[in-house]
Order: C-alpha cells, then structure tokens, then sequence
C-alpha cells in the first residue's frame, strides 16, 4: 500500500553521506527515489520477484530474504531505517529492536501503518503493526515518535531523545 507521505519525508532525512535500510521494499517506489540520494541503500524483501533488480544502482544491495534472516546477517550501522516488512506486531517489534541495536547515533526510524484506518487493521493489509507505537512509548523513554494519521495507513517517525540522553549520562 503507498503513501504519499513517506517519499518526501525520506528525501529530507537522506543525506550524501547517509545509509538507508528500507524492510519491505515490494516494487521500490521509496527505495528507488532514496538511493540516488544516499551513500549507501539496502533493501530487503522476502518476495525479490516484486523488484526489477535490472535497475539496482551500483550503490544498493538487495537482500532477497526474511527481515530476521538479514538482522542475523548483517552488522552494519544505518542512518535512515524504513520499516513497512510483516505487518504483524511481533515482527514490527523485531524489526524495530534490530533497526535501533543498528542506528547511528542521530539516525531516525520510520514505521508505516501505524495509525490505519479501521477496516485496514488486524485482519486487513495493515495487521496490527499499529499496537508498535505504544510499545516504543512503554520501553523506550530515551526515544522520541510522532505518529502521523498519513494517508489510510499512518507513518511514525522515531529517533533519540537528545536531551533526556544528555541528563541521564
């Protein structure tokens, strides 16, 4: 499902210098708009065969598996993450805790269908990736999420809580 949202929230948050992780990338409508922006794009999807891989730039990488086989393959650092994979909680959560055990220090999170309309949840396209917000705003006082009501599907945006970090160290 596309939001329009998300393209131009991407595009002001990648830099030259930055490397981009999108989960769940289908046809690569955001993932082919960010990589000519990035140092570094990864996307990953366990369906590849939705993804013309004839037009991945030489500064991308296509992991053609599930997210959790990538977190057990790859141990780099991102700046950017873009989590739209399994709309099941408990998978956004996994993709979620492994996004933050990977971010840079000033690097954001974004989450899709985090504030679905009603028949788009639980049984419908959007699962219950929704119930992730309130899960960061349990566990994780150090970090900072505005949901946004985009389009039908909603789009969180996560990143560090600068200043409760600076006065608890």
């Amino acid at each position: 499902m596309e939001t329009r949202l998300v393209p131009p929230i991407v595009h002001e948050l990648a830099t030259p210098d930055a490397v981009y992780v999108e989960l769940g990338v289908q046809e690569g409508f955001t993932f082919d708009l960010v990589c000519p922006l990035v140092r570094q794009a990864i996307a990953v999807d366990c369906c590849p065969g939705h993804y013309d891989m004839s037009k991945l730039p030489s500064n991308a990488q296509f992991f053609a598996c599930s997210t959790d086989d990538f977190w057990s393959q790859w141990s780099g650092k991102a700046d950017v993450f873009f989590i739209d994979a399994c709309h099941e909680f408990e998978h956004v959560r996994r993709d979620f805790e492994g996004a933050l055990s990977r971010l840079n220090q000033h690097g954001v999170i974004l989450l899709h269908d985090t504030d679905p309309l009603q028949p788009l949840i639980d049984n419908g396209p959007c699962g219950d990736a929704y119930k992730i917000v309130d899960y960061i705003r349990q566990n994780h006082p150090e970090l900072q999420i505005v949901n946004l009501p985009a389009d039908s599907c909603g789009l969180a945006i996560v990143r560090r809580n600068e200043l409760r970090s600076r006065s608890e160290s």
